[in-house]
């Protein structure tokens, strides 16, 4: 009997546009699509999948369909092929949502450097905030606001502490404001850059900082690595701060309730079940 091989077909990437047959008229889904990226910048076919598509293969046709029609534009993670392709806003995406007023009129196109050796953090930190998106669409979390570092750098209290998060979420728990600080610790960025951070967060809150020192304020630590994680725990430990520093490896927050569960944190219409 000849030899049957079961194979998972995978598309073959490709970054640069082809001449369309026929014109596209972007879903719904898509659409939503146009305002997460134009916040965050860039956003990978993982976390385009996770967002809005029920399958891989489901993501690659569609964004490739958006990417021939000038709403999107592809790019290469270090000429990498073995890793995700990450996408920005094309001119016809930028258009139409300056149209429906989405986007300021003075809006630019993001510009990514796909050979920047911080790509690799900048992917991470947006997995982050990715998971805190559909925690909220799933009605696990609901997340009222959610910026990334750039947004944060030159904004009070920020400045003052010198000290600037990867990414803040605020959270409605049952009335309550929590608020979410994290930062990854990821390949390509030193362990002692962020006990450093850590002990900025320890001092800016014993100095009574605003923000800093609130008293639903959670800092959040997500790592590659079981090392990382054990290091980054007796860490926090050390600085009398473990229960205001929580730390979770970074693949496992992707799961459904996970990041709930972390931060001990849940939406006022769901409870899991103990």
């Amino acid at each position: 009997m000849a030899e049957v091989r079961l194979t998972t077909l995978r598309l073959p990437k490709r970054v640069c546009p082809r001449k369309p047959v026929a014109g596209l008229v972007p879903s719904a889904r898509e659409r939503s699509l146009l305002p997460e990226l134009c916040w965050s910048g860039f956003l990978t076919t993982g976390q385009i999948e996770r967002l809005a598509f029920p399958s891989r293969r489901r993501a690659q046709r569609r964004l490739r369909a958006l990417l021939d029609h000038g709403y999107l534009r592809a790019h290469l993670q270090g000429g990498a092929l073995h890793r995700d392709t990450v996408w920005t806003l094309g001119p016809r995406g930028l258009a139409l949502l300056r149209d429906e007023g989405l986007a300021p009129e003075d809006t630019r196109p993001y510009r990514l450097n796909p050979q920047s050796q911080k790509l690799g953090h900048a992917v991470a930190v947006r997995d982050v905030a990715v998971s805190f998106l559909t925690a909220r669409a799933r009605g696990l979390l609901d997340v009222t606001d959610i910026r990334l570092d750039g947004e944060l750098a030159n904004r009070s209290p920020f400045r003052e502490a010198r000290l600037v998060p990867d990414g803040l979420a605020t959270i409605n728990d049952g009335g309550i404001v929590r608020v979410v600080m994290w930062e990854v610790n990821c390949i390509g960025q030193p362990l002692a850059q962020v006990r450093q951070k850590l002990l900025a967060y320890v001092r800016a809150r014993a100095a009574g900082m605003p923000l800093f020192s609130a008293r639903g304020l959670v800092v959040l630590v997500l790592t590659e690595g079981e090392r990382r994680l054990s290091n980054i725990r007796d860490f926090a430990a050390s600085l009398g701060a473990e229960p205001g520093i929580r730390a979770c490896l970074l693949d496992e927050i992707h799961r459904a309730g996970k990041l709930s569960g972390v931060l001990g944190v849940w939406n006022s219409r769901f409870r899991p079940i103990s």
